[in-house]
């Protein structure tokens, strides 16, 4: 039998080589760590400048109304204009209702806007019965008070902030002044704020407000649609409205 010679090291060492390389490792192994990051800096891609994008400014609202060096100047051009198509706001399909009265009453009432059936008058409705029967009860009629809407048309889900920021309010005093009444009965929670008074933050229903430098009195309440709901509203308004004229019950 033949017997192959031992192998030197160095052929020993070639096999195990030619057999690790057969089996798929190329790469010597060792288990002494390697420093994967090194101190070294790494060359960087060349970043593209980022574009800030500039803020739009805030747009500014429409102003109601328009210029106010253009709005009329009397009483009764005032009634027409506050009644013309394009004169405040859009209400759809409802029609705008001039105020009824004249200048110098010794009530003015404002309420939030038209009823919905209104064409002819304002207040032609529910809430119209309502006035005339506490106009009744002060021993007035609608001849001799002045009755206005803060809104010329019936505008249904009405934005009274957005309304406000664009000027229905500065247009609501220039009403009042240009009707100069002797008091003022300001019927609906969003009425008072449009003339720079907000009974919710005070506990008072009765306070004096200037517009162009003449001071009337004022008597804040609730909008007619909630006095019809709500009897006691009525007679809380009604206790009010004697308090601020000093009347008795009659």
């Amino acid at each position: 039998m033949n017997v192959s010679p031992n192998p030197s090291i160095a052929e020993a060492i070639g096999s195990a080589f030619e057999w690790w390389k057969e089996a798929g490792l190329t790469n010597a192994m060792d288990d002494t760590a390697q420093p994967w990051i090194t101190d070294e800096e790494e060359p960087t891609e060349q970043k593209r400048p980022v574009r800030v994008k500039k803020k739009k400014p805030a747009e500014t609202p429409v102003m109601l109304g328009g210029d106010s060096a253009n709005w009329p100047d009397s009483l009764e051009a005032f009634q027409k204009w506050w009644a013309a198509p394009d004169s405040i706001a859009d209400g759809g399909t409802y029609p705008r209702i001039a105020p009824s009265g004249s200048a110098r009453a010794p009530l003015m009432i404002i309420v939030p806007e038209p009823e919905s059936e209104d064409s002819d008058f304002l207040l032609s409705g529910p809430q119209g019965r309502l006035i005339d029967n506490m106009l009744l009860s002060m021993q007035l009629t609608r001849e001799n008070v002045y009755l206005t809407a803060a809104l010329p048309c019936h505008m249904p889900f009405a934005d009274w902030d957005d309304l406000n920021k664009r000027g229905l309010g500065r247009i609501l005093a220039y009403h009042i002044s240009l009707a100069q009444p002797e008091r003022l009965l300001l019927l609906g929670r969003i009425v008072p704020p449009l003339i720079g008074h907000d009974p919710a933050q005070s506990n008072t229903f009765s306070y004096s407000s200037e517009f162009q430098d003449t001071a009337i009195s004022c008597l804040a309440g609730r909008s007619p649609e909630l006095l019809l709901k709500q009897p006691k509203l009525r007679a809380r308004l009604w206790n009010q409205w004697l308090d601020w004229t000093g009347d008795d019950p009659p």
